[in-house]
This record gives structure tokens, sequence and C-alpha cells, in this order.
């Protein structure tokens, strides 16, 4: 958050079998899309943010914190592969 302060956000994220995250980390969609783009493909929605969930919204978070979509993919595939070893 601005001025370095820390805010939760917690994400709900779309579940894929190991076939369907293998095929889309290869796709050409997910290769050529934007951050947007990639975000949406694998998020719900999201919780502690007052915003709506859609592409502008999340379009008007990356612009202002430019470390968010490396984070919110980080923490999607995290929680893919943690889920598989719980398994």
């Amino acid at each position: 958050a601005p001025g370095g302060a820390e805010h939760e956000v917690t994400l709900v994220f779309k579940h894929h079998t190991k076939d369907e995250m293998e095929a889309l980390l290869n796709s050409e969609a997910w290769k050529e899309g934007s951050d947007v783009d990639n975000t949406m493909a694998v998020t719900a929605g999201w919780e502690g943010i007052d915003a709506p969930f859609n592409a502008d919204s999340v379009a008007t978070l990356f612009q202002h914190y430019q470390s968010a979509p490396a984070a919110f993919i980080k923490a999607f595939v995290t929680g893919q592969v943690g889920a598989k070893l719980g398994n």
C-alpha cells in the first residue's frame, strides 16, 4: 500500500487439474496475454479490496502496485502445487 503499509488481500483462484494447468501455462493465450488477462484467467474473485473484481479493477490495481501481478501469479501457482502436494 502507499507509504509502505501492508494490506491483506484474499484471492479466490479457479482450480485447475494438472492437465489443465499444463495446457494453460503452455498456451499462446497465456504466453501472449497481459498481466490482467492472465490474472482474470486464473482468479475467480478477491476479498479485502473495496472494488468489484473485474478486468478494469485489476488493471487499476496493477497500475498502482507494480509488484501485484507477479505476487498474484506466484500465489496461484503455489496454491495449485501446494494443493497437489497435500493430496
